[in-house]
């Protein structure tokens, strides 16, 4: 009974650092993962540190509408800031004097306390500042996790200047962690021979997207209604969106997350296509409710090819029925997604789960995503740091609870 007990007492200070610095604004996993590691009961603190900032950017950064929701919380993190449980900070810029840019973060962790238990880093690469924070933290006994969710050099053809650059970040950062974390099994399997302690990122499915009321901008627009929910950057394919909308013009094709401005002129003329933009997260549950499907229109490229979307799980335990292009993670899912790759195949998919949906069948989804809820891939991350610490064998990660249902989906 006491070695339960003290078990479950926090264990470990969490640092985790982060290439973006939209927390609170669109959902992303890394900001669900800290969130869910705040709530351990083996977790004491939990530090977002994320890339510095150029406090003279912030003057043209506020004029852009994706940032207006944030602009006091980007402000006041320059000092620090409490939020749920998750201390974020953001060391102020100092491009001719890097080194003091890391003297500030880690003054930070020594005044707030991070040393006091021993310090799990969660170690992004796709920003150097990252990098640099974990050099300077390599002599503190600090266990290192890295995490290569995306590829970052997959956009690069392979002789390219930038993909030389990302392989030798890749070989200096990832040969001394204690573990590492990849996206893809592709790439976890790349990235054994650099770290034979390499594992598949185990992917979260949020439960809070279940059980929204329908959103009520949404309530006057025609049935079904189709919703894409995530960021509209240049890899959505633009040609499979128009072909599938003009094949289903009773339909409505709803758009909502950042980046609105890339899509908005490319669908321009369809009006059964509706950009809405960038909406607080907190309020996604409200428009998955409100649709019939959600899709994943994405290009299928290296870039796309080198991640896999949380947004469908996200979709999953929504409940919704999905049609996906063949991103990266989709064959996985096949059981409970429609894959098409054309905008004939796309809009038969969407025709097909609207016929086939079942109060049964969106059960049955958000049961097969449930053991993949971001509490049990916090516990995951403890119970591997455990391991690591005591060079035990690493523990499973949560998996999926396919149906056991024989055509479930009709292919």
């Amino acid at each position: 009974m006491a070695e339960e007990h003290q078990r479950d007492q926090p264990a470990y200070n969490v640092l985790k650092t982060w290439a973006f610095d939209d927390w609170g604004l669109y959902g992303r996993g890394d900001e669900l993962l800290a969130r869910a590691l705040a709530r351990h009961p083996r977790v004491g603190r939990v530090f977002h540190v994320q890339p510095p900032i150029d406090p003279a950017e912030l003057r043209t950064r506020f004029r852009d509408p994706r940032w207006e929701q944030d602009m006091e919380g980007q402000l006041r993190r320059l000092k620090g800031l409490e939020d749920d449980g998750v201390y974020l900070f953001a060391p102020t810029s100092q491009p001719d004097r890097r080194e003091a840019t890391l003297d500030a973060t880690v003054a930070m962790l020594e005044r707030e306390g991070a040393f006091t238990r021993p310090l799990l880093m969660l170690h992004g690469l796709a920003h150097p500042f990252a990098g640099e924070l974990a050099s300077r933290l390599g002599g503190r006994g600090v266990t290192r996790l890295a995490m290569v969710r995306r590829d970052a050099r997959a956009p690069y053809p392979v002789d390219a200047d930038e993909r030389q650059a990302l392989d030798e970040v890749y070989k200096t950062q990832l040969t001394g962690a204690d573990l590492v974390w990849a996206g893809t099994r592709e790439l976890r399997e790349e990235l054994a021979a650099l770290n034979p302690r390499t594992v598949l990122h185990p992917i979260g499915a949020d439960q809070g997207l279940a059980g929204g009321t329908p959103a009520a901008e949404l309530a006057g627009l025609p049935r079904p209604l189709i919703i894409y929910a995530g960021s509209m950057r240049a890899y959505l394919n633009v040609g499979l969106i128009r072909g599938t909308a003009d094949r289903l013009r009773e339909a409505s094709f709803v758009f909502v997350g950042p980046a609105a401005d890339f899509l908005q002129p490319l669908v321009a003329g369809l009006r059964n296509v509706h950009v809405i933009g960038p909406r607080p997260y907190r309020l996604l549950p409200d428009y998955l409710a409100a649709a019939d499907v959600a899709v994943a229109p994405h290009q299928v490229a290296p870039a796309t090819r080198a991640v896999v979307p949380e947004k469908l799980f996200g979709y999953l335990a929504a409940g919704l029925p999905v049609v996906t292009t063949e991103v990266a993670g989709a064959a996985e899912l096949r059981r409970l997604v429609w894959i098409a790759r054309d905008p004939s195949e796309f809009a038969r998919a969407i025709q097909g789960a609207l016929k086939r949906d079942r109060e049964r069948r969106r059960a049955l989804r958000q049961a097969a995503v449930s053991p993949l809820s971001w509490d049990a891939i916090a516990a995951h991350t403890v119970a591997s740091v455990d391991a690591v610490r005591a060079g035990a064998e690493l523990p499973d990660p949560p998996e999926l609870k396919l149906p056991a249902i024989p055509g479930f989906l009709a292919r």
